[in-house]
């Protein structure tokens, strides 16, 4: 929302075409206050006209008050005029008021104040998952801009980043609105084993127009990688599992066994389905907690190796049709971590009845370090 208010101002008919130029004298009788004398009787001219020899003008006048070059905007106090040449004088063919001001031959506008704040930062199957956090905290639009993101600083570097600095991956973003804020989830391939801090800078090619540039990177987020192992556990069924739409819900139940002590679980599906936005998928632990993956989806077509996993940012409820990637869950995921040994239980609900689908497959995998 752009805060410049611009209203158009009415200029007379008479001084956009003709200036200071008067219609055409045709008459015969009394002095002629033409431009081009055309009477035979009426003495010395005394208009003001541009073609008379005798005449006081000095050649064409802009009537508006356009005084700069032609073909041109400028300001005139508060107001920008823009104007033409129509080839008998400079003309202002229109004026626009600037609420803030005129500078430079342009309306003074708000510029944006853009923040940026890591929320968290996720080690998942040999990458970074940096959920983040953009502000724009001025009154005038961001334009487009672009995040820059590190999973950790290199040796040779001397603290956080710097705006001019270029991260290990670089996101075009859309405009944010004035006091609009959003979050975002995106992936880092990993560094090497060990400590790290990650960090993140907005706009650090300097594209935006912002009252100050100094709150433009992140804090660092401190995050481990710790060599592990990821087992994962597949409900693959003899024959896809069909989906009730009558409101009866459905199970498919898998079993994660061995000596495993999980930092990290996620769940994967994959579900054929001609309306998801009917369909409420929830996931049962083995200590028989219930989590819900999905509630009220977008209106769409299947899950499409869809993976729900704490830290990832983004809900299926924000996102679109088949949802291929890695998502939110709708409620907390909190599983204790040693508790993923046992039986893990899929259940799906159709809500609303007239539309088929069916669970083609699903897995549990946890990730234990060593």
């Amino acid at each position: 929302m752009v805060h410049t208010v611009i209203r158009r101002i009415a200029v007379p008919v008479a001084l956009v075409l003709g200036g200071c130029f008067s219609p055409t004298d045709i008459d015969s009788t009394g002095p002629d206050t033409d431009a081009t004398d055309s009477d035979s009787t009426a003495g010395p001219d005394t208009g003001t006209d541009a073609t008379d020899p005798t005449s006081p003008s000095s050649g064409p006048v802009d009537s508006t008050g356009c005084t700069h070059e032609c073909d041109a905007s400028a300001c005139n106090g508060a107001t920008l005029d823009e104007c033409i040449d129509d080839g008998s004088g400079c003309r202002t063919i229109q004026s626009v008021v600037c609420d803030l001001g005129c500078a430079d031959g342009a309306c003074v506008v708000e510029p944006a104040e853009l923040a940026i704040s890591i929320v968290s930062a996720a080690w998942i199957e040999a990458q970074l998952h940096v959920t983040y956090v953009v502000a724009n905290l001025g009154a005038g639009p961001s334009g487009e801009y672009r995040v820059d993101l590190w999973h950790s600083r290199p040796a040779n570097f001397d603290g956080p980043p710097a705006v001019g600095d270029v991260g290990d991956v670089g996101i075009p973003r859309e405009s944010l609105a004035p006091f609009e804020a959003a979050q975002f989830t995106d992936m880092i391939p990993g560094p090497p084993n060990g400590d790290h801090v990650a960090y993140a800078i907005i706009d650090t090619d300097q594209q935006v127009f912002e009252a100050d540039e100094n709150n433009n990177v992140s804090l660092g987020f401190a995050w481990t990688n710790t060599a592990g192992t990821v087992h994962t556990s597949f409900g693959v069924p003899s024959a896809p599992i069909v989906i009730p739409d009558d409101g009866t819900p459905v199970d498919s139940t898998l079993t994660v066994a061995g000596d495993i002590f999980s930092a990290q679980s996620w769940v994967t599906l994959n579900v054929t389905h001609s309306e998801v936005a009917d369909l409420t998928v929830e996931l049962v632990a083995p200590d028989l907690s219930v989590r819900t993956l999905v509630m009220a989806a977008p209106s769409g077509v299947n899950f499409g190796g869809t993976t729900f996993i704490e830290g990832a940012g983004t809900l299926v409820a924000d996102s679109a049709a088949p949802f291929v990637g890695t998502f939110e869950p709708a409620t907390a995921w909190a599983v204790d971590p040693a508790a993923v040994v046992g039986d893990w239980t899929l259940r799906i609900t159709d809500t609303i009845p007239g539309n088929a689908g069916q669970v083609n497959d699903w897995s549990v995998s946890v990730y234990q370090p060593l």
